[in-house]
């Protein structure tokens, strides 16, 4: 008996020193793996910090990085970054340059440990040591509308619905042909122009006193040192890029009767560009764009139509993304009617619900533009030399830009929206009956 539990001690004993030597492993191999995620996880963190610092800095108007030209790039290697314990490379790549605006790939290798982790980034930055990009000719300060000679407010308006909300400036004089004008905001009359009725403003009704401006101009009146000068921005003329998709819409291009139609942005490649021969919405129907989600607010849409009529019914962009990570889509048209005949008229509208900022359409002709009757357009328009006329109910909820020689907005029709103005550099602005801004 004594033999067999000498045998079976030593048995269980040789068990008892494999089974701590296995779980001695396993604690090894688990520790080895927990040191090993850790270094990944701290490589991770220096790199992605070390590109946001990057961007950051590249980010600002005044830096301290020497951009490499294009095609070419610049390395920075073994870099310390002690509150990680760790090192990172970076490269930049200069992929190309437009003006001052460099497009840049940015790559950022963190390093812990002997552990790398590579991230990288591709955008826009503007690169001028100097200062900031200078502003758009269409930037005009806090003022809602500006105007380079006489601005003419007549009849129409009502204090508790204001025909603009926002400062009024020009370069002249204001002429008030009517009680009932109304302007939220203060107005700025020209440098050599007294800051007073009898100076700024030229009184046309014989028996409104000077004390009755204070109701016409919530915020007073001034006049302003130096006349501010306004310039037509360049237009981006109709021409086909080298690298675009073709799509064919509707029956022809037509969509007239039956149910809502509908078509696709589906991207290729690089490329963000589209072409369509012909556009014609018939009958009110309703033609959706379809904008997958693959764009994103980094991205730059660009359709080029020919022929784009909306004789009467609706064109609306589904975008498929989050909402807050929409792509711009810019409209290039070589030839654009709205109505029968182009007259205007119908039951129109273009981005119906959506955003302004998401849409812009751009215009070549000298054509004159009729938005007329109860139009919904949210979207931005650059006419290059069109009048632009609204009446109706017409609403056009983005910014005009035109370099046209009359902007008229009457009856009930309305532009704008928050951070919205009209640039019209060229044109005389009529502003009345009922019209508003």
């Amino acid at each position: 008996m004594g033999k067999y539990a000498i045998v079976l001690v030593g048995t269980l004993f040789v068990f008892i020193f494999t089974y701590t030597m296995a779980l001695k492993n396993v604690t090894i191999d688990a520790e080895t793996r927990v040191s090993n995620a850790y270094s990944y996880n701290q490589a991770n963190n220096i790199a992605q910090s070390a590109l946001m610092a990057t961007i950051r800095e590249l980010g600002t108007f005044r830096h301290d990085y020497e951009l490499p030209s294009e095609g070419e790039n610049i390395v920075l290697t073994d870099q310390n970054w002690e509150g990680l314990n760790g090192t990172f490379d970076l490269e930049v790549q200069t992929i190309q340059i437009v003006d001052d605006y460099y497009t840049l790939r940015i790559i950022s290798n963190g390093i812990f440990e002997g552990v790398n982790y590579v991230a990288e980034v591709h955008g826009e930055f503007f690169n001028n040591p100097t200062g900031p990009p200078p502003p758009p000719p269409w930037d005009i300060g806090d003022y809602a509308a500006f105007g380079d000679e006489e601005i003419i407010l007549g009849g129409g308006g009502h204090p508790d619905e204001p025909w603009m909300i926002g400062n009024l400036g020009t370069n002249d004089r204001v002429t008030v042909s009517a009680w009932d004008a109304h302007i939220r905001g203060k107005v700025s009359v020209g440098s050599g122009h007294q800051a007073d009725p009898t100076g700024g403003v030229n009184q046309t009704i014989d028996d409104m006193p000077d004390d009755h401006y204070t109701n016409l101009f919530e915020e007073g009146l001034e006049a302003h040192q130096e006349n501010v000068e306004l310039e037509m921005p360049e237009f981006p003329d109709y021409n086909l890029p080298d690298n675009y998709q073709t799509i064919t819409v509707g029956d022809g291009g037509v969509f007239s009767g039956g149910s809502p139609g509908s078509f696709t942005l589906n991207p290729s490649g690089s490329s963000n560009n589209f072409h369509i021969s012909n556009l014609e919405i018939l009958s009110n129907l309703n033609v959706a764009v379809n904008v997958p989600a693959s764009f994103t607010a980094d991205d730059d849409i660009h359709i080029y139509m020919d022929n784009f009529k909306l004789t009467e019914g609706h064109l609306d962009f589904n975008f498929l993304g989050s909402e807050d990570d929409r792509p711009t889509i810019h409209m290039h048209v070589d030839h654009f009617s709205m109505g029968h005949n182009g007259e205007g008229g119908g039951s129109n509208s273009i981005n119906h619900g959506g955003d302004a900022n998401n849409l812009i359409l751009y215009d070549g002709r000298s054509t004159r533009l009729n938005f007329d009757g109860d139009k919904e357009f949210n979207m931005g328009l650059f006419a290059k030399q069109a009048e632009v006329h609204m009446r109706g109910d017409a609403h056009v909820s983005g910014s005009i830009i035109t370099g046209g020689s009359h902007v008229v907005v009457e009856g009930h029709a309305s532009t704008g929206s928050s951070g919205q103005l009209i640039y019209a550099p060229n044109a005389l602005v009529h502003l009345k009956a009922s019209g508003s801004v």
